[in-house]
Order: structure tokens, then sequence, then C-alpha cells
């Protein structure tokens, strides 16, 4: 039974830099470096039935998730229908 479940658990950092104008930044409140944690994500992935049907093995399986967002980036969300060029 073991080897049918497997526990998945991501922690990503991430670090970019880069080349506005400084005026600009100041004015605006931003900065040319980013860093840090992202999101905190656990996933559990299961396979209840496995079965071999001739020559070919057929697998049923099953995922469970979360994250949570631990760093304090601000989400931008856009409206898909508000830009119709993304479709």
């Amino acid at each position: 039974m073991a080897s049918l479940i497997k526990l998945k658990q991501y922690l990503p950092y991430i670090s970019s830099k880069g080349e506005g104008e400084e005026s600009f930044l100041k004015a605006n409140g931003f900065s040319n470096t980013r860093s840090g944690l992202q999101d905190a994500s656990v996933f559990l992935k299961f396979k209840p039935y496995s079965t071999k049907i001739g020559n070919i093995k057929v697998d049923f399986l099953g995922t469970a998730g979360i994250t949570t967002p631990l760093g304090d980036y601000l989400v931008i969300a856009l409206e898909i229908t508000e830009y119709p060029m993304l479709l």
C-alpha cells in the first residue's frame, strides 16, 4: 500500500533583478530587485486501483492538494473577458 500513495511538498524561492530607471522606481515605490518565498504546496497522489487488460496496464489515479502564499507579493488578477487578445 505504501507504494500506492505519494506525498509531494514544494517551497519555491525566487530572486530577480530588473533594469528600471532609478527615478521612475523611486517615484512609484518600486524596486529593481525582488526575492523571497512564494507559495507552500503539499499534494497527495494516490493510485487506488490498477489492473492489466491483456498487455495494457490501466491505473486509476487521484490527487488532492493545498497551496497557500507565504510571501508578501501582490497578486493582480485579470478578467480574461476584459482582455480578448489573451483568449
